[in-house]
């Protein structure tokens, strides 16, 4: 082969590769620069770790992925994963009460339903159904195969109103609810039940309420700051079914019989309310309870059992099996750190959710606009439909994306680790989603 040869084929090989290289997509972004450009130069690539996958189902394609098959802490994300498996386990309508009558008696068992006597839902039909009824009322066990907490939840969260215990007939969100309106001498307390194990002050010099409980007692001291005249407050209890059944029976006014096996007699379901009415509480106030609840209330209405960890079980094998093998799936709220799960991840939960499910039905029972308080809530410009994730070091952003050209973009950012404010994270994160909002 001669040196003039070698070179021209040389050129055309370089010529080549030119081309090639020159229509070839970034290696991390397939959308236009200035998004791409908005990303690369925030801080949220400098000291954290953060993962953004924005996907456009119309065309079937990643418009841009950094990151986006590493797995990271979700908290509350994974409740799309939870509101997904309630979607096909629970169905329409959530399951109250199971019950058969018997000789005048009302035998009854819990379902898992976490809105009973729970003040976030105010009508109350399986109370109604249960003081309407005229004979004895009996109670008796379901298999409950689950602990009071999740898998990797902190053990000192039981005071905290994101960490009620989980149970088989949870009662009024299983906590006590106080309501401030003046001096601490004022204060509400439901159910009053537990008003003689309540110590309530006043702090002239405090700034913040403060509450103190042991851990398995039902005992509660509350310092509320005397300059508060509005205060809302929930406190968990510690759980158990004969405290269940003291406090429906102070409820109802009349003793409840507790047997420990099932009668003899045929069962019903008694259903209490629309599943969306649920659904929706669970992800507008991010609501941790409901979440672990509704894993019950599928295991139930699945297996005759209550057990999230089947569930989980089952959701994988038959409602996500294309989740990858790589992520860590252990309760329904996302407290524990346990989990994992990539932006890749949510995306494909979110594909399947706005395949399978009516869009104004889907759109109007997660987050949007205000709620979810990142870009512009106008409705005129980029627009979220999304669900947050955050605890310490943490915060997650995923969900819909309606762009300025009235297109639907999925999409799932996450950060973990960060070392800043989260108000800088929530900043950067929205400049960048709004960017892709404009440009698409």
């Amino acid at each position: 082969m001669s040196l003039r040869f070698s070179a021209k084929y040389l050129i055309l090989i370089l010529s080549a590769w030119a081309i090639l290289t020159g229509c070839s997509t970034p290696r991390h972004s397939r959308t236009s620069k200035k998004p791409a450009k908005q990303f690369y130069h925030s801080h949220l690539t400098e000291k954290n770790f953060t993962g953004l996958a924005i996907y456009d189902p119309k065309a079937n394609r990643f418009l841009f992925k950094y990151q986006a098959g590493h797995t990271f802490t979700p908290a509350s994300n994974t409740k799309l994963l939870t509101f997904y498996t309630g979607l096909n386990a629970i169905g329409d309508s959530i399951p109250g009460l199971e019950y058969c009558i018997s000789n005048d008696t009302l035998y009854f068992g819990g379902t898992g339903d976490p809105t009973f006597l729970n003040p976030a839902f105010k009508d109350q039909p399986v109370f109604d159904f249960l003081k309407e009824s005229s004979g004895p009322l009996a109670y008796f066990d379901n298999l409950n195969k689950d602990e009071r907490f999740g898998p990797g939840w902190a053990w000192d969260d039981y005071i905290y109103d994101f960490s009620p215990e989980k149970a088989t007939f949870p009662i009024y969100g299983n906590a006590v609810h106080f309501r401030l309106t003046g001096h601490p001498d004022s204060c509400e307390i439901n159910p009053g039940f537990f008003a003689s194990g309540i110590t309530i002050s006043g702090d002239s010099l405090s700034k913040k309420h403060r509450v103190s409980r042991p851990e398995n007692e039902n005992t509660f001291a509350v310092t509320f700051p005397e300059k508060d005249t509005a205060v809302n407050l929930s406190v968990p209890f510690k759980y158990s079914e004969n405290l269940m059944l003291d406090l429906l029976g102070d409820t109802l006014h009349r003793p409840i019989i507790h047997i420990k096996n099932k009668p003899r007699c045929k069962t019903r379901i008694l259903f209490s309310r629309p599943a969306d009415s649920v659904f929706r509480q669970m992800l507008l106030v991010s609501d941790n309870f409901i979440a672990e609840q509704i894993l019950l209330m599928g295991s139930y209405l699945l297996f005759d059992t209550l057990n999230s960890q089947k569930m989980i079980r089952y959701a994988r094998e038959h409602y996500l099996p294309e989740l990858d093998s790589g992520s860590v799936w252990v309760d329904g709220s996302g407290l524990s750190r346990y989990n994992q799960f990539s932006p890749e991840d949510m995306v494909y939960v979110l594909k399947k959710l706005y395949a399978e499910v009516p869009k104004e039905r889907l759109f109007r029972l997660m987050p949007h606009g205000k709620e979810v308080s990142l870009v512009n809530s106008s409705g005129t410009g980029p627009y979220l439909i999304a669900k947050t994730g955050s605890m310490s070091y943490v915060y997650n952003l995923s969900g819909f994306l309606k762009t300025k050209k009235n297109k639907i973009l999925i999409f799932s950012f996450m950060n973990n680790n960060f070392t800043f404010p989260v108000k800088v994270v929530k900043s950067e994160m929205a400049e960048v989603l709004k960017s892709f909002g404009e440009a698409h």
